[in-house]
């Protein structure tokens, strides 16, 4: 009883703090037509989008379903929120790896940005959305609920794939693209990039104006490395 207290209270706790950050920084970028011209900010502006929504979609199916409260939704629900759920998890990964290509095109190839226009990443952030929209809606078709006992008494519905046959091998394709190219592709670029922000040959004497450009780009950099640890931290239990 206290540990699933417990879980509820952190459960909630990170639902509120998670939506009232993201909803700061929609709100700081909306306000500031400035920021919006930023290529980052923007891709950043959908990536706060893309967790608010999994956030509102996944916390409180999780709670839910721990402390084994029935379902009292219509059965239509079940496949449509699993899909919102996938949807904006995928959304977010690939959000986070356009992030990681533009910092480095930013950084490391500087020539090339210059060719990466407002349109190319409103492209990019199309591309972003509608792939995870088509990857994640097999999972809303194919999907059914199975009545499970818990405590005699209560019991809940959790979606399951309907093809049992290929279960395996699909999650084992979710688990590579999402989860295993995304985190080693970021971690090389990131790591590229702070050999080229820290190295010798960045070593700027004085408060020029290319040292100022130098400390804003690491840091842009700093941050979402850690946002980048934060995420696969949280991400991985739910992998293993």
């Amino acid at each position: 009883f206290s540990v699933r207290l417990l879980f509820l209270a952190i459960a909630i706790a990170i639902l509120i703090v998670g939506v009232a950050g993201n909803a700061f920084v929609v709100t700081v970028i909306f306000t500031d037509r400035k920021l919006l011209h930023s290529s980052v900010n923007l891709f950043l502006l959908n990536l706060a989008l893309a967790d608010m929504g999994n956030l509102i979609f996944c916390s409180p199916d999780m709670i839910i379903g721990t402390l084994g409260i029935q379902w009292v939704l219509p059965a239509i629900f079940c496949p449509f929120l699993r899909f919102l759920q996938q949807y904006f998890l995928f959304a977010s990964v690939l959000l986070q790896m356009s992030i990681g290509i533009e910092r480095f095109m930013a950084i490391c190839t500087p020539l090339q940005m210059q060719r990466f226009s407002r349109r190319t990443t409103v492209l990019f952030l199309l591309l972003a959305w509608t792939l995870a929209a088509l990857i994640a809606l097999p999972i809303g078709i194919y999907q059914r609920k199975i009545p499970i006992i818990v405590k005699q008494l209560r019991y809940i519905h959790r979606a399951y794939l309907n093809i049992f046959s290929y279960r395996m091998v699909v999650e084992m394709v979710w688990f590579a693209i999402f989860y295993c190219i995304p985190l080693v592709l970021l971690t090389i670029l990131y790591s590229i990039m702070c050999r080229r922000l820290w190295g010798k040959e960045c070593m700027i004497a004085g408060e020029t104006q290319q040292m100022a450009i130098l400390r804003l780009r690491r840091s842009v950099v700093k941050m979402l490395v850690i946002s980048i640890l934060i995420y696969f931290i949280c991400y991985t239990p739910v992998q293993s």
